[in-house]
């Protein structure tokens, strides 16, 4: 039998493992890491690519090799009171944060390499997205709690009820989270309304998952993400001022359905907090989410520590025991910035390997996506638009929460990352220009 997207032979397996792997990258990350892994191993042995001939590359394996002699310079000579009690093998286990996606960054190319296969991806991520949003507005609407634990723990939904002063996390333990997930689907989600490759039926499908991420990302009552929704569509529809109002309309009008439906009146009694969390683009509530005063006493904190140890660092887990010597009444997991931590935890040599290169990628990008690139097919470019902006809002969110050590996160960031490295040689190579 004959399929369309994939011939099932040797020479496309690492890219069907790679599409699982996006497909489940949300929902199942234990058996997604293993596809990745297996699509990498694949990729290295077809494309025989060359590691060093990428400048991104040097400054990632720069970075992996500071990391690793921090690791173990701080094993045996770290002689800090207030870390004292941390174990030396936290600082291997930290690894895994970092070296592990310097490989992933370029193995995984070969599957993003054209803007044809990004769309493609970008479909896939929207579909794996559809448990997120089944699980958070059970959560929300209709008490659906948890955690789910299915196969020995290969797959573990938090689902937790709904804090007080929170807002739906689905699947994931914090909205944060949640609400960064949403965020990184939106923008696809946007370029499927302009997609003219997909079918009427699929392009209804697309559409109401959009209008559902819409609102579950309201819902999780994150002010990032109220303000990562406005930044994604002005970026994605800057030149069509009448679509710039649709997914307002149509929330606006499913609520009111909502509203005087009396089933789903009856269900749906929170109907006043939904209209209640789209009342939330506020100036003094955007401006509080950076400048309060507790995220800047972090941010001083962290910085007075890595001054103190600028070349190797403190070690991984070592901020809480750093802030808690300056303050012991509350608990602070991380410096709640990337570069920063980085700086913290490994030292500022590492924090500015993996500054220089990333936001070279997302600036070089940014240019040819925006500005410089004019391709035929505008329907692919809105993709490749949609692409920037899901790495930009995961760069963005990170610059005042972190989510990174959630692999799901992590993972995503640097495919997409790869992406737009290939979106780069595209644009140099005069390719879709």
């Amino acid at each position: 039998m004959k399929i369309s997207i994939y011939n099932f032979s040797s020479k496309n397996l690492g890219l069907i493992f790679f599409d699982l792997g996006i497909v489940l990258l949300l929902s199942l990350p234990i058996l997604s890491g293993f596809f990745f892994l297996s699509s990498s191993i694949i990729s290295l042995y077809k494309n025989k690519l060359t590691y060093f001939k990428n400048i991104w590359n040097k400054y990632f394996f720069s970075a992996g090799i500071f990391i690793i002699f921090s690791s173990f310079l701080l094993s045996f000579r770290n002689k800090e009171e207030i870390i004292s009690n941390i174990d030396p093998y936290n600082y291997w286990i930290a690894l895994f944060n970092w070296i592990p996606y310097f490989f992933c960054f370029w193995a995984l190319k070969p599957y993003v390499k054209n803007i044809s296969q990004r769309r493609r991806i970008s479909l896939l991520i929207i579909i794996g997205a559809i448990p997120l949003i089944i699980t958070g507005m059970g959560q929300y609407f209709f008490n659906w709690h948890g955690p789910i634990i299915l196969f020995n723990g290969l797959l573990t939904w938090f689902q937790r009820p709904i804090h007080p002063t929170g807002g739906l996390t689905g699947l994931f333990n914090n909205e944060n989270y949640a609400g960064l997930w949403l965020l990184i689907v939106w923008p696809m989600c946007l370029a499927c309304l302009k997609d003219k490759y997909l079918s009427k039926k699929n392009k209804i499908i697309f559409s109401l998952i959009s209008i559902f991420i819409f609102i579950s990302a309201l819902l999780t009552r994150s002010k990032m993400a109220r303000i990562e929704l406005i930044i994604s569509y002005i970026f994605t529809f800057l030149n069509d001022k009448i679509i710039l109002i649709f997914p307002f309309l149509v929330t606006f009008l499913v609520l009111v359905f909502f509203r005087f439906t009396p089933f789903l009146s009856n269900q749906l009694s929170t109907v006043s907090t939904i209209f209640a969390s789209i009342n939330i683009f506020k100036t003094q509530e955007i401006i509080t989410t950076f400048t309060s005063s507790a995220r800047f006493e972090i941010w001083l904190i962290a910085i007075k520590a890595i001054f103190r140890k600028p070349l190797f660092g403190w070690g991984a887990t070592s901020f809480p025991l750093i802030y808690n010597a300056t303050r012991d009444d509350v608990f602070v997991a991380h410096s709640h910035n990337i570069f920063l931590e980085t700086a913290l935890n490994h030292g500022l040599i590492v924090s500015i390997l993996l500054a220089i290169p990333i936001m070279s990628i997302l600036f070089s990008s940014f240019k040819f996506i925006f500005f410089r690139r004019k391709s035929k097919d505008s329907a692919k470019l809105n993709f490749e638009r949609a692409w920037w902006i899901a790495c930009f809002t995961i760069l963005f969110s990170h610059l005042v929460d972190i989510q990174y050590y959630d692999f799901r996160v992590s993972m995503i960031f640097w495919i997409l990352l790869a992406g737009l490295t290939c979106s780069i040689e595209e644009s140099k190579n005069k390719k879709f220009i």
